[in-house]
């Protein structure tokens, strides 16, 4: 049986769909551990992966989360995170290092160690159809221009990664477009955009629903029918203002509004009808699985995990790129 060794960013839309497949691999047998951020390890570790968890405590996302200052993280991040996984991983002696397309050190660990690599794409795969973001563009010239310390440290960063490790044939600025000879697509062929222009390289494995330990703390029990819920993901600290109209708006219908606030204090939002119930992050398949309807930000996963569970859609994209 084989070591597989997983490093991801700290993202729940990009650790969330690898943990079915952590979970499968540890069922065949194999042995499986994982690299992410603190904050992250309860429920990858309710998988039975081994987790690493990168050192620093968990880091925030940038502010605003432009390309730019998503290329400079990335590049920081990669800097600051190298030594101590290339540490873990010499004594882990994987067979097998599986990255996310957003993950720069997880591409030059498997270069410096000289093992074979997979990256992980946990929303499209991209090609001129489907344009990355970080993609080299007069538009992503233009915000870093208009950023200069964010280009300045990703340039530097850059340099210092070029200088002590082996970087050859990792792009310059499309660091969400990170690819390897096998590359994990998590939607299906029908659901890829020109997808005939795809090689074998890319495997469109499906939406991977599942796998997610729950979350004792929610009161699923105070749950009454109809359950309506609203969730704008993650990465942007969604407006008080909008969350709270949204709750308003759902609680005349519904018999429970289940808000997830994400990085929004929930106490922002009072005050609430008492139907309502907001609270930071909910155990979403297990909401879903109740929902009438789901109020969304149109994100890969949640869309997948809505189709899944036959939950009508209502779709509030947040207006701003995000990868």
């Amino acid at each position: 049986m084989s070591t597989i060794a997983f490093l991801n960013i700290g993202m729940h839309g990009h650790v969330n769909p690898t943990l079915p497949v952590v979970a499968e691999l540890l069922r065949r047998g194999h042995t499986v551990t994982y690299h992410t951020p603190p904050a992250f390890r309860a429920e990858i570790e309710a998988t039975g992966a081994t987790v690493y968890p990168y050192p620093g405590g968990d880091q925030p996302l940038p502010d605003p989360p432009t390309p730019a200052t998503f290329i400079e993280t990335l590049g920081l991040a990669a800097v600051r995170l190298l030594p101590a996984v290339l540490s873990d991983l010499r004594r882990v002696r994987p067979d097998l290092i599986v990255h996310d397309s957003d993950c720069l050190w997880g591409a030059i660990a498997a270069r410096e160690l000289k093992v074979p690599a997979a990256s992980s794409f946990t929303t499209f795969a991209y090609n001129r159809h489907v344009p990355s973001i970080t993609r080299a563009s007069w538009e992503l010239l233009a915000t870093a221009m208009g950023r200069p310390r964010s280009l300045q440290a990703y340039l530097r960063s850059r340099w210092s990664l070029r200088r002590r490790f082996d970087t050859r044939g990792l792009p310059l600025v499309d660091l969400i477009n990170i690819r390897q000879p096998l590359n994990l697509v998590y939607t299906s062929r029908a659901f890829q955009p020109a997808v005939e222009e795809f090689d074998r390289s890319y495997r469109f494995l499906g939406p991977s629903v599942g796998a997610r330990p729950a979350d004792p703390s929610f009161p699923a029990e105070q749950l009454r029918e109809p359950v309506l819920y609203a969730s704008l993901g993650t990465v942007f600290n969604a407006a008080p203002r909008l969350l709270r109209t949204i709750a308003i708006a759902l609680a005349p219908l519904g018999g429970t509004v289940v808000i997830a606030t994400g990085q929004t204090d929930p106490s922002a939002l009072e005050p609430l009808p008492a139907n309502v119930l907001a609270r930071r992050f909910v155990p979403q398949p297990e909401v879903l699985a109740r929902a009438a309807l789901f109020v969304t930000h149109g994100g890969m996963n949640s869309v997948n995990e809505a189709l899944y569970a036959g939950v009508p859609m209502l779709v509030v994209p947040p207006g701003a790129s995000c990868p």
